[in-house]
């Protein structure tokens, strides 16, 4: 759900890809109960898929607020953060040629922050503890990586 880009005047050769958390409501609908959680229906767990982050991006920033936490895949499928049902410490993390930043705050908040340009793909995903509230993010492409986004 990427709800708009907006170019910059001062660097026309690079979009930013944003996601405006208003529209959480719609993607809350396409969220299923996992089955395997019968002991507790309409529970919501797992890994779900947020968005690509393309090959080319910068100024990438990943926020949101909630007992879930953010999870990167690189581009060979293993995770860079938060994988395999273990929670990461808060630190500086290499990934697809960048350094990304991943705080966590005592109270539910995690963000994620790298200048770019990353060197492949990445999918940024969450792990599902409770319903999603919202995750906010936004990226930058250079102009021939920005068209499937518009």
């Amino acid at each position: 759900p990427i709800v708009g880009g907006y170019q910059d005047p001062l660097i026309p050769s690079y979009r930013r890809i944003s996601f405006n958390p208003q529209i959480v409501p719609q993607i809350r609908s396409h969220l299923r109960p996992n089955p395997l959680l019968s002991s507790h229906p309409g529970a919501f767990a797992g890994y779900w898929n947020v968005t690509l982050i393309p090959e080319g991006a910068r100024h990438i920033r990943v926020a949101h607020r909630s007992r879930n936490h953010l999870a990167l895949m690189g581009g060979d499928g293993r995770y860079v953060l938060n994988g395999n049902w273990a929670v990461s410490p808060p630190g500086t993390y290499e990934a697809a040629g960048t350094r990304v930043v991943y705080t966590r705050e005592a109270g539910p908040e995690e963000m994620l922050s790298a200048a770019g340009p990353t060197s492949h793909d990445l999918l940024l995903q969450v792990l599902l503890r409770e319903p999603n509230p919202g995750i906010e993010f936004e990226f930058w492409l250079p102009r021939e990586r920005y068209s499937p986004f518009q």
